[in-house]
């Protein structure tokens, strides 16, 4: 566990305030992880510095996401270019909330996929900031949304390419072919759109459709705030109200 006076001092020195609010939050994490106390939360100094932090970053902004209408805009196209191995690339990353690089392409083997007739677990597999593997499971809509439905994707995927990794390119590579999708579509912000659009889109959906409390549960959040830069405090708040 580390001193409260080295904690002090690291928070002295460091100069850019978003640097040392992601030193602090992965400083904390690695205690929590190490199931060490983290005195961060109760010393009246580094609940000054996340005050400081707050005020001068204000809320984490909100980048863009894919969300399910643009989605299947981006998969009808695809799958009319016969670009398969995009398309089940983004349904995918959209329908797990995976963060692209670490969980999908280096992970994403056909081994790991279990498909039921009602149900597709991908798994066992390693998440940020998890201790143990998971195994995470999402049911089939080809009833309700067949182009989104990763039944059919991951078919025709899996008879391109039946052992081994689903996904032979770099996430550089298939996110340069989603962009390009976006550009055919006429996307005004496509150049903004990174590996992470997925989870964030996925998330916001999520919120919309079923509530606070199952999209922390689909992205795996410890809170509301933790899932601010997927979903603001004021979209959070909308869809409490609307509960209410």
């Amino acid at each position: 566990p580390a001193s409260l006076s080295t904690v002090h001092r690291v928070s002295s020195v460091v100069g850019h305030p978003a640097t040392l609010r992601g030193w602090l939050a992965a400083w904390r994490r690695i205690h929590c992880i190490a199931r060490l106390p983290w005195i961060g939360d109760k010393d009246p100094f580094l609940v000054a510095v996340q005050w400081g932090l707050r005020k001068s970053l204000g809320p984490p902004a909100v980048r863009p996401r894919c969300r399910r209408p643009l989605l299947r805009r981006v998969l009808k196209v695809a799958a009319q270019q016969k670009l398969w191995i995009v398309g089940a690339f983004a349904v995918l990353a959209y329908t797990f909330g995976l963060r692209v690089p670490s969980e999908l392409v280096r992970q994403g083997k056909r081994s790991a996929f279990a498909v039921q007739a009602s149900r597709i677990s991908y798994g066992p597999i390693r998440r940020k900031g998890k201790e143990h593997s998971q195994t995470l499971t999402r049911w089939c809509v080809c009833k309700s949304d067949s182009l989104l439905c990763v039944h059919n994707w991951l078919s025709v995927i899996c008879e391109m390419r039946p052992e081994g990794p689903l996904f032979l390119e770099s996430t550089h590579t298939l996110m340069k072919q989603f962009v390009e999708l976006l550009v055919h579509l006429a996307v005004e912000d496509h150049s903004q759109f990174t590996s992470h659009c997925f989870r964030r889109g996925a998330a916001a959906d999520v919120l919309e459709e079923h509530g606070l409390a199952s999209m922390l549960n689909f992205g795996q959040w410890s809170s509301p705030a933790a899932a601010m830069p997927y979903a603001s405090a004021d979209e959070q708040t909308a869809r409490a109200l609307g509960n209410a």
